[in-house]
């Protein structure tokens, strides 16, 4: 690991197990832990309420036409310039870069086109990377800090962002191995995603306890909730299997809107929000092909910014069917040493 990540190897078990700690004593999110300062001025937070969305994976057709402003999302994931081009009036470019080589020649050629585009909001580096190698080819910190220096530099007033992998297990979330982390500091970034997926087989449900726990480690590295991209589930069934070899399930429309109400307690105005997935991968039920309810769920979301539970799953409500109560957990052991199911995020293109 470059930079500052060296220098915080020592201390940040320490710190991260203290923090955790207090933040089960009080039942709550508390302010990040400030882990040195970006070097760089990334954009401004846009005040007000939430009027960004989008949704990952396979967001044109054949045609080149936009699945996900059917239900309201504007902004799409971007990767070829005529996918740039067919965008519909009002919805922004997020860029997919996926590389982490640093700033090289190719680096340039691959950003070049979108620089000075009015249609681009920013740029996706990274999707789940790994600090150290263990998990999936190593994605050095300091190659992202490049990176985003460099495009904070050339295409002055767009974000750069990534979604950050857990590390540990979905009980007991880390976004620390062998002392590697990404933060703030050592990687320039602007924007964090962070996906807990809480609803899975062998929780018979959804355990929305995860969006605190797996934010609680996001703070614990240093990102402030002002930079966090919360990412709802929208995926369910399929080949896929989390830490556990359980399929994830597909939300109901209920516990759907419930996640979205639980997220707003601790991100309440985030510059953009993330629903995943809207293409299929491994045969998963997704936004593309999800049944009406659930999609109208994320359209009422989309076109306000509120999407409204049933009576009986109120934010916070004990014994709700299906929903756990909203309370960190107080799991402390990470099993690292387990072999980890990674889901790949994004389809090959």
């Amino acid at each position: 690991m470059q930079g500052t990540a060296l220098a915080g190897r020592a201390s940040l078990t320490a710190v991260a197990a203290a923090l955790l700690v207090l933040m089960v004593q009080t039942a709550s999110v508390s302010d990040p832990v400030q882990i040195g300062t970006p070097t760089t001025t990334p954009p401004a937070a846009r005040p007000g309420t939430v009027t960004l969305h989008e949704a990952s994976n396979t967001n044109f057709d054949a045609a080149l036409g936009f699945g996900p402003g059917a239900l309201g999302f504007n902004l799409a994931e971007v990767a070829t310039t005529a996918e740039l081009d067919a965008l519909p009036s009002g919805v922004k470019a997020l860029i997919w870069v996926g590389r982490c080589d640093g700033v090289t020649p190719a680096f340039e050629n691959a950003v070049q086109p979108y620089l000075d585009s009015p249609k681009v909001f920013g740029y996706y580096l990274m999707d789940e990377p790994d600090p150290n190698g263990r998990w999936k080819p190593e994605c050095p910190a300091g190659n992202l800090a490049a990176e985003s220096d460099y495009l904070h530099q050339h295409s002055p007033g767009r974000h750069t962002f990534f979604l950050m992998m857990d590390l540990g297990m979905a009980a007991a979330p880390s976004y620390v191995n062998r002392g590697d982390f990404y933060s703030p500091s050592n990687t320039h970034i602007d924007l964090v995603g962070i996906d807990p997926y809480p609803c899975r087989a062998e929780l018979h449900g959804c355990d929305l306890n995860q969006i605190s726990t797996f934010l609680q480690a996001a703070q614990a590295v240093g990102w402030p909730l002002s930079s966090v991209v919360p990412v709802y589930q929208a995926f369910g069934g399929g080949g896929w299997r989390d830490d556990e070899g359980a399929p994830w399930l597909l939300p109901t429309p209920d516990q759907a809107a419930q996640m979205m109400a639980v997220w707003r307690q601790f991100v309440p105005d985030p510059v953009f929000d993330q629903a995943y997935s809207w293409g299929t991968q491994k045969n998963d039920t997704t936004l593309v092909n999800a049944p009406a309810a659930l999609r109208a769920v994320f359209a009422q979301h989309n076109a306000s910014g509120t999407a409204q539970p049933a009576p009986s799953l109120v934010a916070g409500a004990a014994g709700a069917q299906g929903v756990r109560s909203v309370l960190p957990s107080t799991t402390a052991a990470v099993r690292s040493s387990s072999p980890r199911s990674v889901r790949r995020r994004r389809s090959a293109r």
